[in-house]
């Protein structure tokens, strides 16, 4: 099941990242998306995704510039399961 290979696969990458980062994962049903990054302080930096999405196969990319070099928390929500995996940006 993809949210199971969400939370426990390196599903984003490169990783670490010094441009772009894609993130790569599979809704068996369709579901409402919410996805963003948060710093290690737990400030939210931007958001990713937020809308419905059919089932499918999905690639998001999204570009680290104007963030610092760190670790970052892709954290994913689809109706009621949630999932977070780290991501390091390197500059």
């Amino acid at each position: 099941m993809f949210f199971v290979l969400f939370a426990r696969s390196r599903l984003s990458y490169p990783n670490p990242s010094s441009g772009q980062v894609t993130v790569r994962y599979a809704l068996p049903e369709a579901a409402h998306v919410e996805m963003a990054l948060f710093d290690m302080l737990g400030r939210r930096m931007q958001e990713l995704a937020s809308e419905s999405q059919s089932a499918r196969s999905h690639r998001l990319t999204f570009d680290t510039e104007g963030l610092s070099s760190g670790m970052y928390f892709i954290h994913m929500r689809a109706d009621d399961f949630t999932a977070t995996q780290a991501v390091t940006i390197v500059k």
